[in-house]
């Protein structure tokens, strides 16, 4: 099952039992990550998550209700990454990218030495 599948069923499944803020309306973001595999995580927030907005935006997904104030990206194959967007603690939702996208979408920032 694609990685991204799969943190979509646990944000389904875990929404109940997942330790995450009382108003989130679902899994917390470590309950989403422990369904990825065990590669090296990144965090980003602060002015990188403007990158990350553009892909979401650019994935024709529906505005979040909060504005996320994290990401945490993991490995899920050679060329992509799984995203998951964050408002302390709470996962907001996934993202599946391409490494090549995010890259481009982070050179807009931060410029070429990415």
């Amino acid at each position: 099952m694609p990685a991204l599948a799969q943190a979509f069923l646990a944000l389904q499944l875990t929404a109940a039992s997942a330790a995450a803020p009382t108003w989130c309306p679902g899994p917390s973001t470590a309950a989403v990550a422990a369904t990825l595999p065990p590669q090296p995580r990144l965090r980003f927030d602060g002015s990188a998550l403007a990158a990350f907005d553009r892909l979401w935006a650019t994935a024709e997904r529906p505005p979040f209700a909060v504005a996320p104030d994290a990401v945490l990206a993991v490995s899920t194959t050679d060329a992509t990454l799984t995203v998951i967007f964050s408002r302390k603690g709470c996962a907001l939702g996934v993202l599946e990218v391409r490494r090549s996208d995010l890259i481009r979408a982070l050179r807009t920032d931060v410029g070429p030495t990415v």
